[in-house]
């Protein structure tokens, strides 16, 4: 709640706020069917705490949601701060190799060997089987705009980690590409990596701003109360 009256100043004694139920209902329908395509980000770190954020996905045991999700929050911090050049590819290597630059060695080396785990390998293939559009029987054919989202998240984490190789190589430190090669066969993942699959269709897809009939009443309700 916004307080416009009182500014969070304790009420004298014996005033109260009379809290109506008019609205009620309008007002939850409209948190409920409200789509937020922001994702909260930090001011103060350069992005190392997203960066660590995927780094914790590791910990315990490989959270591939915390992954995706802490990986979109560095690329959409990437994209506002130079919405011409994040179009550009190679825009967000770079800025991935900024925060590397801060790391010791042996971060830098930790990072890598969970990057290229046997549990990070399976979520990046998973990703590139639905990117390739192949038809697979745990998920419904996308959208174009579903695909989208997918090609996202995947070109992003591969970006990750060919940045990461690209400075342990300026540390002269040489590591192999991962081969990742696509196979007729079906590939089916875990039950982790297809939640994760679905989930982040369902989070990041980007609609289209509807008109949200309910926010027009509720402030012509508002109007009305604010009348008699």
């Amino acid at each position: 709640m916004q307080d416009y009256l009182f500014h969070s100043e304790e009420l004298p004694q014996s005033i109260e706020i009379d809290i109506g139920g008019e609205g009620r209902e309008l007002i939850q329908s409209i948190v409920t069917s409200w789509r937020v395509g922001v994702l909260p980000s930090r001011g103060d770190d350069q992005g190392l705490s997203q960066l660590y954020d995927m780094f914790r996905a590791y910990k315990f045991w490989f959270n591939p949601n915390r992954l995706i999700d802490a990986a979109m929050i560095l690329q959409q911090r990437f994209a506002n701060s130079d919405r011409r050049t994040a179009a550009d590819g190679s825009f967000y290597q770079q800025q991935m190799r900024v925060l590397y630059r801060q790391l010791t060695t042996t971060e830098c080396l930790d990072f890598y060997g969970y990057f290229t785990n046997k549990d990070s390998n399976y979520l990046l293939r998973t990703l590139r089987v639905v990117k390739s559009k192949q038809v697979l029987s745990w998920l419904p054919a996308l959208t174009a705009t579903e695909h989208e989202v997918i090609t996202q998240i995947s070109d992003f984490l591969e970006c990750v980690l060919n940045a990461l190789r690209d400075e342990l190589a300026a540390r002269r430190i040489t590591t192999a590409p991962s081969a990742h090669e696509l196979i007729d066969k079906e590939f089916t993942p875990g039950h982790r990596n297809r939640l994760a699959v679905t989930r982040a269709i369902a989070l990041y897809i980007k609609e289209a701003l509807a008109t949200n009939p309910n926010i027009e009443q509720l402030f012509n309700a508002l109007a009305a109360d604010h009348k008699a």
